[in-house]
């Protein structure tokens, strides 16, 4: 059976939460099949150069002190690239012939002719305050992005336990919440050298910057960072792309935890069963964010 996957170019989240889920059906001796762009694309070849991958042209957005400015103002935009690759999907699948379809957050990564599966813990992506009157018609919107799609994936349990609201299911949409999708499971000791604080970069390339300056400041002791170059002192190291194994043991022991709180983080902390403290900083105007830290 051939699996394709789809996974959204926004980050490196979306990427290794589908590259859990591909684990799941690898075991079977599934055929797996990946297209991407961008970090995601070089990050899955990287590490699974044994599956097959192909280009897959990612939305592209130019982001602003406000994400959800940045959506409003290039909403023409979105919707412009959701139908084109709509189209680049369809000569895909007509070359690759898969089973099954996951798209992680790609609207347009569909197929009438094949099983189409949306992977994604939003349903209903939260408006910011001052629009949230508008958020019934926002739901309408998603809710006819999805309708396309067989079924939807939920990396939840069925009582929403760290999603919330954002994944309260429409009653019209095929829902199917399949757990915690992490690539780690826990260790009972570290195999290397663990830092005090771990700085784990995500999200925007254009929004790091800001972020690790502020991460900076909160630190404490002997600290490693991840996902940004820099030059690297005596307390401090900073690693662009490290090797899953050590990533695994500096975020599953270091003593503290600096991040910003991206659903496919909160999948990594509560698949390692990490109990030590964390300190989560929104990306300014990320609504989903603001919303995930103080649910946590």
């Amino acid at each position: 059976m051939k699996i394709l996957l789809t996974p959204l170019n926004w980050g490196l989240g979306h990427a290794t939460r589908s590259a859990a889920l591909a684990q799941r059906f690898r075991n079977k001796g599934y055929e797996i099949h990946w297209a991407a762009d961008g970090d995601a694309a070089q990050w899955l070849q990287e590490n699974y150069p044994l599956d097959f991958h192909y280009p897959l042209k990612d939305l592209q957005i130019h982001y602003g002190k406000s994400v959800w400015k940045s959506v409003l103002f290039q909403s023409r935009k979105i919707h412009q690239s959701i139908n084109r690759e709509h189209r680049l999907i369809a000569a895909l699948v007509n070359e690759i012939k898969p089973d099954v379809l996951i798209s992680d957050n790609r609207y347009g990564c569909y197929h009438p002719s094949v099983q189409s599966v949306l992977l994604t813990h939003q349903l209903r992506p939260r408006l910011p305050q001052i629009l949230r009157f508008l958020q019934p018609i926002s739901d309408s919107y998603f809710y006819h992005l999805m309708t396309p799609f067989q079924e939807i994936w939920v990396p939840d349990s069925p009582d929403r336990t760290y999603s919330g609201i954002l994944s309260k299911p429409f009653p019209k949409l095929k829902i199917i919440y399949t757990g915690i999708l992490s690539r780690f499971t826990p260790k009972e000791t570290p195999s290397t050298h663990i830092p005090h604080t771990l700085i784990l970069c995500s999200g925007p390339s254009s929004s790091r910057k800001t972020f690790l300056m502020e991460a900076l400041k909160k630190r404490v002791g002997k600290t490693i960072v991840v996902g940004m170059n820099g030059n690297s002192e005596d307390d401090v190291t900073y690693i662009t792309t490290p090797d899953q194994k050590l990533l695994q043991d500096w975020l599953q022991f270091s003593s503290l935890l600096i991040a910003r709180p991206g659903y496919s983080t909160l999948m990594d902390i509560a698949a390692l069963n990490r109990l030590n403290p964390n300190i989560w900083i929104p990306a300014p105007g990320q609504t989903e964010q603001e919303y995930l830290a103080n649910r946590i």
